[in-house]
């Protein structure tokens, strides 16, 4: 179960039900035996209950950003602005010349400091996060020479939002590691149309086995550790 297509048929098998497809449109109140409508819709579900909390290396991403333009000075290009990833959840590092710089909660520190201009936080050695934007505390450059565009090294490394698969041989890093989490939570969203499935206490234990085992091997991951023993 390695694609969009292969989960949508695993959780049609699991269900064992014939009125979960698209609607007909001779009778658009029971949908069409065969097509994937209602379990489409819970797959969507259990995709954003997965990855409103799912922060693990499988979706860890870690990209070279884009920069929005402030001033020129008609060969190089300054600015201090970064344009937030689509699909961003959390902000886990920015680095910049392989030096990793922290974060600055600016609602926060206006809070701290209510009398203080609104560019004042721009002198911290951290970076900050208003709407779409991430903001630095310093200017880069961005060297236009001879037709050559430099930029500056730069990475941006988060974790991101998967949701929203739609073709059937579409697939992510999430759904190939732990195939179980979308059946199980897929499975968990389809209660609210089955109503009282006896399964779903059996679901619900299987998802969190395998949300846990997702956790621990994520803190295996970015401690490089093995199973706890005990020391003599």
């Amino acid at each position: 179960m390695k694609t969009y297509g292969e989960l949508q048929q695993a959780v049609k098998l699991w269900l064992n039900r014939e009125d979960l497809g698209d609607a007909d449109v001779n009778n658009p109140i029971r949908p069409m035996i065969g097509d994937m409508g209602l379990i489409k819709s819970f797959i969507a579900l259990a995709e954003r209950k997965i990855f409103r909390g799912m922060r693990c290396p499988a979706n860890e991403v870690s990209v070279f950003p884009t920069f929005i333009n402030d001033k020129t000075d008609g060969t190089s290009v300054f600015t201090n602005e970064i344009l937030v990833p689509e699909d961003l959840l959390t902000l886990k590092a920015l680095t910049i010349n392989n030096t990793i710089l922290n974060f600055l909660d600016y609602n926060l520190f206006v809070r701290e400091h209510p009398g203080l201009p609104k560019d004042v936080y721009r002198g911290c050695s951290k970076f900050s996060r208003e709407g779409d934007l991430l903001l630095l505390p310093f200017n880069m450059e961005i060297k236009k020479e001879l037709g050559v565009t430099t930029y500056p090294k730069v990475k941006l490394s988060y974790w991101a939002d998967f949701s929203g698969m739609n073709n059937d041989d579409e697939t992510n890093s999430v759904l190939r590691i732990a195939p179980d989490l979308y059946l199980y939570g897929s499975l968990m969203e389809a209660e609210a149309y089955l109503v009282n499935d006896p399964r779903v206490q059996l679901w619900q234990q299987k998802y969190a086995e395998a949300y846990l085992a997702l956790t621990d091997y994520t803190h295996q991951i970015d401690f490089n550790a093995g199973p706890l023993q005990m020391r003599n």
